[in-house]
């Protein structure tokens, strides 16, 4: 089938940088690598969705362990972070979060852009990025409504609320310039996935190290 629009690309997603209620962290107090959240307080207090459950989220756990190792991971498990499915889950419990309780409150694998009131800030460690894209199939029943959509995905307004750091497919709302920052390769996660035999590998291996996805289905948590 043929489609329209085919190589237009949509906000980038970035999963990595650090998300948290202000209500609870100031920003100086934030760690700056993964390594720093193997500290005593930040037990209990990180929740993140499975990397076994999500490819971005596993390409994210692929870097830092190729960085940090198995060691580190067998600690990172010692901190008891609380698994969730999906990446929108994580920014509701922080939303909701009690600030008299620090529990489950910081997470550097989801957005600012599904709950309202939280901050995300890059750190200096490695993350990860990638364009979204988008097309319109030829044979859609409406056409222009299909345009209005690709539009909207585009417009400033709605890229400032699903990546509060600076980063746009766009160049002129890209003001943070995501092809020129540290610590990143938008372009890595696509050849990642390209080699499906090696994602599934790192999937088993997670999957070992965190257990299979338990939890509510996302849709369910976005219901809620």
């Amino acid at each position: 089938m043929l489609l329209r629009n085919h190589d237009v690309f949509l906000s980038p997603v970035t999963f990595g940088p650090t998300l948290y209620n202000p209500a609870v962290y100031q920003k100086s107090d934030l760690p700056q690598y993964y390594t720093d959240y193997l500290a005593d307080k930040w037990t209990n207090e990180i929740i993140l969705p499975y990397p076994n459950d999500d490819d971005a989220v596993l390409y994210l756990f692929t870097l830092i362990t190729q960085k940090y190792g198995w060691k580190f991971i067998d600690a990172f498990k010692t901190q008891n972070p609380k698994w969730v499915r999906g990446t929108a889950t994580p920014s509701f419990y922080i939303a909701d979060n009690n600030v008299s309780s620090h529990a489950h409150s910081i997470s550097f694998a989801s957005n600012t852009g599904f709950a309202p009131g939280l901050n995300s800030t890059l750190h200096s460690d490695v993350y990860m990025a990638w364009p979204q894209t988008g097309a319109i199939f030829s044979s859609t029943p409406a056409p222009d409504t299909a345009k209005l959509f690709m539009n909207f995905l585009r417009n400033a307004e709605f890229l400032e609320t699903i990546n509060g750091l600076g980063f746009a497919t766009r160049r002129k709302l890209d003001t943070s310039e995501v092809l020129k920052q540290k610590n990143v390769d938008p372009l890595g996660f696509g050849r990642f996935m390209s080699d499906r035999r090696l994602v599934e590998s790192w999937r088993f291996h997670f999957e070992d190290a965190f257990g299979t996805p338990q939890g509510l289905d996302p849709v369910q948590v976005i219901s809620i």
